[in-house]
């Protein structure tokens, strides 16, 4: 490009060079989520002791060591805690496997609180981090299927307590998530059986079995 200057009439010549590209800006990389942890992966297993499960029944009397058993509880260490867990499942209908697996609850196995721990208050049970709510049945996916008549109850103490006096077709069942949590439990499971339902008496008990029943009946 050329211009002319008017006083001296001298050809100035520059060159203007080229224009270099803008370097874009990159986009924000997604920063790597952290890995979930399992359910399973967040406590130890232990070998069975019966010691274990005789305390904790002594403690929610009158559970027995064996309804322990039949609802699947496992001992286990959490946070150097001596702990029973009680795995709960999406269909109990079916035999326990890691897809059916929803949520774990904790015991101490000898019935003591748990401790504060971080934002958590001191309090009788312990949900493993990711838990949602789900069945927990005593006798499992064998006794729910071949019940005619079934018993929900609202917690796993009074689930244990009561297996030992259900007569033959009766089984007990229960979720982890507490009374109200049941509306958003899958039901499919219960279809033609006669249910029982069981709630703490209290306001909040009995608000959640009316809503469940009229749930089940709708």
């Amino acid at each position: 490009n050329s211009f002319v200057l008017p006083s001296s009439r001298e050809i100035v010549t520059t060159t203007h060079p080229p224009t270099q590209p803008q370097p874009q800006a990159q986009p924000p990389q997604p920063q790597p989520r952290k890995p979930t942890k399992s359910l399973t992966s967040q406590i130890k297993f232990a070998d069975h002791d019966p010691i274990w499960l005789a305390s904790l029944a002594a403690a929610k009397s009158p559970a027995t060591p064996s309804a322990i058993t039949a609802a699947h509880g496992r001992c286990c260490r959490w946070d150097s805690m001596d702990c029973i867990a009680f795995p709960a499942f999406r269909d109990p209908s079916q035999p326990p496997s890691d897809t059916n697996l929803i949520g774990i609850i904790l015991y101490r196995a000898d019935g003591s609180m748990f401790p504060p721990r971080g934002k958590l208050d001191e309090r009788k049970t312990h949900m493993l981090y990711g838990s949602k709510d789900g069945w927990v049945v005593v006798g499992g996916a064998a006794a729910l299927t071949t019940a005619t008549t079934v018993i929900c109850t609202e917690g796993v103490p009074d689930a244990l307590s009561i297996h030992h006096l259900l007569p033959p077709g009766w089984a007990v069942a229960t979720n982890i998530c507490g009374a109200s949590a049941r509306q958003n439990l899958p039901t499919k499971s219960l279809a033609g059986k006669d249910i029982v339902i069981i709630g703490d008496a209290d306001q909040p008990g009995r608000k959640g079995a009316e809503a469940f029943a009229k749930r089940l009946a709708s």
